[in-house]
């Protein structure tokens, strides 16, 4: 979470303990009353009287992005008696303002002077002149899209703190359902006024209004199948009416992994009458994707089938609808992860398309994930992809990398600790785990985890419970956990190096991420995304990777994995002076080091061979008195960072 200051922050240091009971009664007092309401700004008054009494504020507002304008837009406002509210028309730009940085980043944000330099611009002047001088952001997340932002300000600086921050945000989750059906219903409606003035009811008036404008129209029948699509819809997914009515199995039109948003989507109809609009992707026959915004309801009667309004977003996104000219494999294989631009995984193999079956059966559940796999294969993607695919998507996820975290420090960095706790703890601070609260934690290479701290960690995966550093009190938290390891675990427990409990926990659902020389049909699927990429953040035509060179970089064994195939194709571009790609294959010789002759060892070798050496008889323990990094007279931190380096793994 950004703030306007660089130092720390006490969390909640203004607030006393009385203030607790009202705190926990928040959310469901306000999910109470949303029930009962569904239009917002209505109820947006009421909102703010029930939020002003636990965290109090002079002004209160909604700002909904505008994708024509590319601004925040106030949507509902509420002030105090006395003050001046903003004009109706008032607009966030998403650059420069905290309004546009809670949007960009998907998290909440907090000023503590509007004065500060960070956010001097003319919309915080206009701020200022209406006597705001600190404030709380939240963005506005339902499952597939994020509509705008959430903000409270103060007349007094420093007002808010890091906690009124995080709550807010909870508090955005809450409205932001109902916002949805809001704006879906008043699309909904506005389409229903379109076929009145037709004088038609139903569906038999689409075919008078086909061609008005760039937004889809398609009937949506249970089990995701979509017909009777106006020109605009056409055009999207490439195809002719007479191609629509062929479409027999909803997997030719709709990727796998949007399926089970579907599915949700449909029961939200059945129940509601209207779903929360859904970003998913739409197969063109081609082979590539559209991205879209599915937004439905129902019209006349409460049951299938139903009207969908599509958008299409590839102007948004930014992304090309056709696939790489390099060797066409198809798009359709490359499933993006929701939420986070340019993570991918090439589902275009027979084991990944294994994992992402066992994910779809395991996400939705609580249980603990373990990912296993080599290094630079991807496994935080993958975390992304379960938390996506998840119920709590719309919660925090939160990546703590056990290996790059000093031992000394990890057990703050995950529990907090209290004031005092040790030298230099000059106030509360809290931890990853209460951060994650109702959401996630991915905790990456957790075969580094000290010993000291497993048995508190395992307590958490128990009992949902944990003390801060220094602290007594017992803390409750519900998260879910990822974990992620190059390590064999299996290993390290029959040797003593970790804890056999608290792998038994982490062991419930675990994943084998395959490493790429093991798939090598998603190298050109990935060489390709890769090329794309880096040739848009160099502002660089497009390359082409030439037959010879895929050839070359399909046979070679990729020991760095997905990353080391990314390093290179970064290489390339920078070197690359013409349409073509041209990639160093002298780079990818393949290096036996125990088999060089001593005579002929490069440096890279012998320092390698040492090292692994010294691990081999350290039984991969890196850290501590006896372990690799002070035999060999370096660093813990240095030795991870050569190990890296060297591609050398502990294990």
């Amino acid at each position: 979470m950004a703030t306007s200051q660089a130092e720390p922050l006490v969390p909640g240091a203004h607030l006393d303990n009385s203030h607790q009971p009202e705190r926990s009664r928040l959310l469901p007092d306000l999910n109470q009353y949303l029930l009962g309401h569904s239009d917002l700004r209505i109820a947006f008054p009421g909102l703010c009287r029930r939020l002003n009494r636990v965290l109090p504020h002079q002004r209160a507002g909604v700002a909904l992005y505008e994708a024509g304008s590319g601004h925040l837009r106030l949507f509902a406002q509420q002030v105090s008696p006395g003050e001046t509210a903003l004009p109706s028309d008032f607009i966030f730009p998403l650059d420069g303002t905290p309004a546009g940085e809670a949007y960009r980043l998907q998290r909440p944000i907090m000023v503590e002077d509007l004065r500060s330099p960070q956010f001097l611009c003319e919309t915080t002047r206009e701020l200022l002149l209406h006597g705001d001088r600190s404030g709380c952001w939240a963005p506005l997340r339902t499952s597939n899209n994020i509509l705008g932002t959430l903000w409270i300000s103060s007349g007094r600086p420093g007002s808010y703190s890091t906690e009124d921050a995080f709550l807010l945000n909870e508090v955005a989750v809450n409205i932001a359902p109902t916002l949805a059906n809001q704006v879906a219903e008043q699309r909904i409606q506005e389409l229903q006024k379109r076929l009145d003035e037709h004088g038609q009811e139903g569906h038999l008036g689409l075919d008078k209004i086909a061609n008005t404008g760039a937004i889809g129209i398609v009937q949506w029948a249970e089990g995701g199948r979509f017909s009777n699509p106006n020109d605009a819809f056409l055009r999207m997914v490439g195809r002719t009416r007479e191609e629509m009515q062929m479409i027999r199995d909803t997997s030719e039109l709709t990727p796998p992994e949007f399926h089970y948003l579907l599915d949700q989507a449909e029961q939200e109809l059945r129940e509601l009458g209207v779903c929360q609009p859904i970003e998913k992707e739409f197969l063109r026959l081609d082979g590539s994707r559209v991205p879209v915004l599915l937004s439905a309801c129902l019209l006349n009667k409460r049951s299938a089938p139903w009207w969908a309004l599509v958008t299409d977003l590839r102007e948004r996104r930014c992304l090309s609808a056709s696939p790489p000219p390099s060797k066409r494999r198809s798009a359709a294989q490359l499933i993006q992860v929701p939420g986070h631009e340019g993570e991918d995984i090439a589902a275009d193999s027979a084991a990944m398309r294994k994992i992402l079956r066992e994910l779809e059966k395991g996400a939705p559940t609580d249980a603990t994930v373990l990912l296993l796999g080599e290094t630079g294969t991807g496994k935080e993607v993958l975390a992304h992809t379960i938390t996506q695919m998840s119920p709590r998507r719309d919660h925090p996820f939160i990546k703590v990398n056990c290996a790059s975290i000093p031992a000394g420090l990890l057990e703050s960095e995950l529990f907090g600790h209290e004031r005092g706790a040790y030298t230099g703890a000059q106030g509360r601070k809290i931890g990853r785990l209460e951060l994650a609260h109702q959401g996630t934690i991915f905790l990456d290479e957790v075969g580094d985890l000290p010993l000291e701290l497993q048995p508190k960690l395992l307590r958490v995966l128990q009992e949902r419970a944990f003390e801060r550093l220094g602290g007594t009190q017992t803390i409750k938290v519900d998260v879910r956990l990822i974990a992620a390891t190059n390590r064999d675990l299996a290993q390290m427990t029959a040797s003593g190096q970790f804890r056999s409990d608290l792998f038994y926990r982490l062991n419930v659902f675990p994943v084998r991420v395959p490493p790429l020389r093991e798939r090598p049909e998603s190298v050109p699927l990935l060489a390709n995304l890769f090329v794309q990429k880096f040739a848009q953040r160099m502002k660089r035509p497009h390359l082409t990777i030439l037959p010879e060179t895929m050839a070359a970089l399909e046979r070679w064994i990729w020991p760095g994995n997905i990353r080391e195939l990314e390093n290179l194709i970064e290489r390339a571009v920078i070197l690359s002076p013409g349409p073509e790609l041209r990639v160093n294959l002298d780079e990818m010789r393949i290096v036996q080091p125990d088999s060089t002759p001593p005579g002929q060892q490069t440096l890279f070798d012998v320092e390698r061979e040492h090292i692994r050496h010294v691990l081999h008889d350290t039984n991969g323990v890196i850290g501590g008195k006896h372990g690799a990094a002070s035999r060999l007279g370096l660093k813990r931190t240095t030795l991870q960072y050569k190990m890296k380096k060297l591609e050398i793994s502990r294990h």
